[in-house]
């Protein structure tokens, strides 16, 4: 009995983090709805070093502006560095800068139908100049999804 428990919750939880599904689809405007928020993104583009602040050698700084707003009718928290992650085209992933100078939180609660700018930091190699925004808008529940930009 305990065997068949065990395997029953090894599957569940496989299925659970195995599944990565669209929760809508992408609108004009490079917005996109998921779940309790609207994220729409409104510039890409390539920051600059700051004295004592260089990007790694062989990268750059990637900068993405962006609206965040909660559509549900209680507050929802935002967490970049849970919520956000930026894919590669080899598919590996990249997570947000958050102690960058040039990165603007969001994190933290936002109110009922309100939103909040954020500017979210990348470092990513010289020579790409297109991606994939993953954003999963619940943490605790399978489901993201995702948006191309690139640098023009």
């Amino acid at each position: 009995m305990l065997k068949k428990i065990v395997g029953l919750f090894i599957l569940g939880f496989f299925i659970l983090v195995g599944c990565e599904a669209s929760l809508n689809n992408l609108n004009d405007n490079s917005r996109i709805e998921a779940g309790d928020f609207t994220l729409k993104v409104t510039a890409v583009y390539e920051g600059s070093d700051q004295l004592f602040d260089e990007a790694p050698a062989g990268q750059k700084r990637l900068l993405v502006d962006l609206v965040i707003e909660n559509t549900s009718e209680s507050s929802r928290n935002f967490n970049a560095l849970l919520m956000i992650e930026l894919e590669r085209a080899n598919e590996t992933k990249v997570g947000v800068e958050l102690f960058d100078p040039q990165y603007v939180s969001a994190d933290g609660p936002i109110l009922p139908q309100t939103s909040k700018t954020a500017t979210l930091v990348f470092f990513v190699p010289e020579d790409e100049d297109a991606w994939t925004l993953i954003f999963s808008p619940d943490t605790f529940s399978p489901g993201s999804v995702r948006i191309d930009i690139r640098l023009t």
